[in-house]
């Protein structure tokens, strides 16, 4: 699982020249915040408060240290938490799959140059990289989402064949695990990566298909929380149902606002304008009513979208393409591998 952050995370192309305007007019704004206007009144003298929220989701880092230490400190508790459900062996297999799949997006997003990257595992139900990126495209950020699934399946393939052809059941076992989580990780369900794939080359274009695609994905997670036994899934589902009054608002306001002009990202920051811009129109809103840095996190993740612009049809066309050939060719070819052989004994 990838999640942009923050995103996912996750892509800009704007002109120079845009640049060089977003620098100005920021410029212009700090020059004036502490000069008398006409009516006697003075601006702050300090940026306002959601400039500054924002601020400080944009600069929060974490450690090396520290970085360590939540990775480990969460696999410890997903260990523990596994051993009450499973048997160490399966609990060791399953940690290995996830580190794979997790390093794959720790890897892409590293050389993409994703900031404040981190990984991390949640008791029961998995892990996750997070980072954040203002400068990338479409294509790379859908590549972000890949690069944890697709090697994963790939690697699994032949250690299902290996371990089924020679009789080893650990390496079986391995092979079919990884298999069947990343498939199921390529499921079209936000947060999923899969998910998030077909969001980025359909979902976003629209704040309707975006809703009955999340509806669609929560329905699945019941589903799935009712057939495995695994209520842990509603820990994810029950909030995203609560939130998709505002999920709906954020995807209307940035289809409504997608193609108006809006100041680029300068030295890895939203513009003060930018920010103060969103604001207001968040204000127009029921979002109004949240706590100021809640609407801060709400701003970064629309900016980001309105920069990100839905991928033309030769990248949509190839994003998909990847997306169900890997599914096939996992399918069909862990399909073909169990049916090869008579199993382990």
């Amino acid at each position: 699982m990838n999640v942009p952050d923050d995103i996912q995370s996750m892509r800009y192309t704007p002109t120079e020249a845009c640049a060089n305007q977003g620098d100005l007019e920021t410029s212009a704004i700090e020059t004036s915040a502490a000069e008398p206007q006409a009516d006697g009144d003075v601006r702050a003298s300090r940026p306002p408060r959601i400039i500054a929220e924002v601020r400080k989701i944009e600069t929060a880092s974490t450690g090396g240290t520290a970085k360590l230490l939540l990775l480990l400190i969460s696999l410890a508790l997903f260990v523990g938490a596994g051993v009450l459900w499973w048997n160490v062996r399966m609990v060791l297999i399953v940690v290995t799959v996830l580190l794979f799949h997790e390093a794959g997006h720790y890897v892409a997003m590293r050389a993409f140059g994703y900031r404040n990257v981190k990984m991390f595992f949640v008791p029961f139900l998995g892990a996750a990289v997070s980072g954040r990126h203002f400068h990338i495209s479409p294509w790379k950020q859908s590549l972000v989402y890949f690069a944890g699934p697709v090697p994963g399946i790939l690697l699994a393939l032949p250690l299902l064949a290996v371990g089924q052809a020679a009789q080893w059941q650990w390496m079986f076992e391995l092979g079919a695990v990884g298999l069947v989580l990343n498939l199921l990780n390529l499921l079209p369900i936000i947060p999923l990566d899969g998910g998030w794939i077909v969001y980025r080359a359909i979902l976003c274009r629209s704040p309707v298909l975006d809703l009955v695609a999340r509806i669609a994905g929560i329905g699945l997670m019941f589903v799935f929380a009712v057939f495995f036994h695994s209520p842990m899934i509603l820990l994810i589902a029950i909030p995203m149902m609560l939130w998709l009054p505002t999920t709906f608002r954020v995807a209307s306001l940035i289809h409504r606002q997608r193609g108006q002009p809006i100041p680029p990202p300068v030295h890895d920051e939203i513009p003060g304008p930018a920010i103060e811009l969103l604001d207001g129109k968040l204000q127009a809103t029921p979002m109004s009513e949240l706590p100021t840095p809640v609407r801060a996190a709400w701003i970064v993740k629309i900016y980001e979208s309105l920069t990100v612009p839905p991928p033309n049809l030769i990248v949509t066309l190839a994003i998909l393409t990847l997306y169900l050939g890997i599914i096939l060719l996992g399918g069909l070819g862990g399909y073909a591998i169990f049916q090869s052989g008579n199993g382990l004994e």
